[in-house]
């Protein structure tokens, strides 16, 4: 899931994997100096130092400071000053928590549906586990995330997909399948035209070469969801897009030319600042989350 500094001498970087998945990350933390610790991935280990939850994250989770200080009440430690890391630490918490028989009977996804009732804030996250090897989650509300889809032999004509009744799972005719999530079309564009764009609340579960997508119902989520709640998932279609344009058509958004782009994007970029970190307490009355802390 990560890279440690001495650890990349046992790396053996020209081996192939078949049905691999793996999550990264290019960007700082939103809290705390630019350092390793405070980077992406998150993680949290099990009591040999295995990783047992990763998690990358775009945007900003609000409640951070009281789930924080339930986790370490809880006897869970933290090692660095973000937001995120408490996302990592709140799957271990929940996952702990399970019956044996539980354990084998939650989905990846239902587990993540639990964590993401808890949050509040932007978020676009990506999870791995080891309790679900091979397996990735992504999920979003309020940041961007698009799925990107890529089949060996594609033209990208969109009439690769058919509808398989197993496990309600979206899969591909071919049996080389490449998925990509990203926050932006022009980080994928180069590798698929091809992308589902995820709406809020959606929750992405890939699995055996094959995606489905859920919605996690905003009641569930403002009421701290369980296992027992049948409405906490509902399985969704979302259409299937095929990109016209490349990647330098993409990063100008179909402006002309890159300053009059950003002019326009000047009252969404003031709208991406603010969320997840405005309050609306009132009608009248509105603060800002971070200056309030």
């Amino acid at each position: 899931l990560t890279v440690q500094g001495e650890k990349t001498a046992s790396l053996d970087f020209e081996s192939v994997t078949r049905g691999h998945a793996a999550i990264a990350h290019t960007r700082w933390a939103t809290h705390g100096i630019p350092s390793t610790v405070n980077s992406h991935p998150h993680l949290v280990r099990d009591s040999v130092g295995d990783v047992e939850f990763a998690v990358v994250h775009n945007g900003i989770i609000t409640n951070y400071r009281g789930l924080k200080d339930f986790l370490i009440a809880q006897g869970l430690e933290f090692e660095s000053d973000t937001d995120t890391e408490v996302i990592p630490k709140l799957c271990k918490y929940i996952y702990d928590g399970y019956t044996e028989s539980q354990r084998g009977k939650v989905s990846f996804r239902e587990l993540v549906s639990q964590v993401v009732g808890e949050l509040e804030g932007a978020f676009a996250l990506l999870f791995k586990s080891k309790h679900f090897p091979g397996e990735l989650v992504g999920c979003k509300c309020g940041s961007p995330l698009l799925l990107g889809i890529k089949s060996e032999g594609d033209q990208g004509d969109g009439h690769t997909f058919v509808r398989q009744n197993s496990g309600c799972v979206d899969r591909l005719e071919e049996s080389e399948t490449d998925f990509y999530f990203a926050s932006d079309a022009s980080a994928i564009v180069e590798h698929t035209k091809r992308v589902v764009i995820l709406e809020d609340n959606d929750v992405v579960h890939l699995k055996e070469g094959g995606y489905s997508i859920f919605t996690l119902e905003k009641g569930s989520r403002n009421t701290a969801p369980s296992l027992n709640d049948p409405s906490l998932l509902r399985q969704t279609n979302r259409m299937l897009q095929t990109l016209e344009m490349g990647v330098e058509q993409i990063m100008k958004g179909g402006y002309s030319h890159f300053m009059i782009k950003e002019i326009h994007e000047q009252p969404d970029a003031l709208i991406e600042t603010m969320r997840g970190r405005i309050l609306i307490q009132t009608a009248r009355r509105r603060s800002l989350s971070s200056l309030k802390e």
